[in-house]
């Protein structure tokens, strides 16, 4: 069988600059009546791993703050701003980082699919708004790993690899647990720097736990894996 690519999408396939990074920013504003900086304050936190989930980090911010904010008051905030049960909010201002016919070069040499921390109808909203769903044969998300499993949990990656029959398995993400969690199911980890940190840091940090490669964009992907596959069968 093909190769199959498993993406993450926040900052892999998706530019969420003006969706999640606002929409946090947004929310601790929202609570606090305070102000913080992506860049400053959200950036090092994501970067040190443990902190896949953006609820996770605002209750960090908060306590660090000194605000009590209840958790579930976290979520209806995001629940109603980023994807409410219209499909209204942030969610449709996103822009995709690979373009359609990208995906679709892809597509005729691997086998695509998608571990994603978020919800699986808001991944399947985003992807039929690109139209580009039908290029991808799996789809797991929140729904299907449970609250517990998480990443750097390996659970989505683990469901894809058993459902398919590659020899070369590639999971790319933007985050320490996005490699954490392609280490643990066994799968080849690449890193990519999503649109809002380009920074050396965060390439290192990808490369301390096991990263095979950082790309500086997924736009890299194609040129990397004909490379990597030729070298493979020589």
């Amino acid at each position: 069988m093909q190769p199959t690519l498993i993406f993450d999408m926040d900052g892999v396939l998706v530019d969420t600059r003006n969706s999640y990074c606002k929409l946090l920013v947004d929310c601790y504003n929202y609570f606090s009546k305070d102000e913080i900086s992506y860049e400053k304050d959200v950036i090092p936190i994501k970067q040190s791993g443990g902190y896949n989930n953006d609820w996770d980090i605002l209750e960090l911010l908060f306590k660090k703050g000194g605000y009590e904010v209840d958790y579930k008051d976290i979520q209806k905030f995001y629940f109603e701003r980023y994807c409410n049960e219209n499909f209204e909010g942030y969610i449709n201002i996103e822009e995709p980082i690979l373009d359609q016919e990208y995906i679709k070069e892809l597509a005729k040499d691997y086998n695509l699919t998608i571990f994603t921390g978020r919800y699986e109808y808001e991944a399947k909203h985003t992807l039929k708004r690109f139209e580009i769903i039908d290029y991808f044969t799996q789809v797991v998300g929140f729904d299907s790993v449970g609250e517990g499993h998480q990443k750097p949990d390996p659970k989505g990656a683990i469901i894809i690899k058993s459902n398919v029959d590659s020899e070369r398995i590639y999971y790319m993400g933007d985050t320490v647990d996005d490699m954490r969690a392609a280490k643990a199911a066994g799968v080849i980890g690449i890193g990519c720097l999503p649109p809002q940190d380009k920074s050396q840091t965060l390439v290192e940090r990808l490369k301390s736990e096991g990263a095979y490669a950082v790309l500086n964009s997924t736009t890299e992907l194609k040129d990397f894996l004909q490379n990597d596959l030729a070298a493979k069968s020589l």
